[in-house]
């Protein structure tokens, strides 16, 4: 025999029945089950053409000039 899923809603109904320090120890319970984020490091490689599409339209030269204008007009 399959088992019934849980009505979402049905259990927001529930909720409301319980006491404060019971919502609060449902929240806690519920952070421990939030699944953890993966940290596995990124690959600077992975990055490689990323945003190419945004540079085929400028002129490299002309960039590099103007930032090189804008770095000896700032006063340190």
């Amino acid at each position: 025999m399959k088992k019934e899923e849980p009505n979402l809603n049905d259990i927001v109904a529930e909720l409301a029945r319980l006491t404060e320090t019971q919502r609060e120890q449902l929240m806690i319970a519920l952070q421990k089950l939030k699944s953890p984020v993966s940290r596995q490091p990124v690959k600077i490689t992975r990055l490689a053409g990323l945003g190419k599409e945004m540079w085929r339209q400028v002129n490299v030269e002309k960039y590099i000039q103007e930032l090189r204008d804008e770095w000896s007009d700032r006063k340190v």
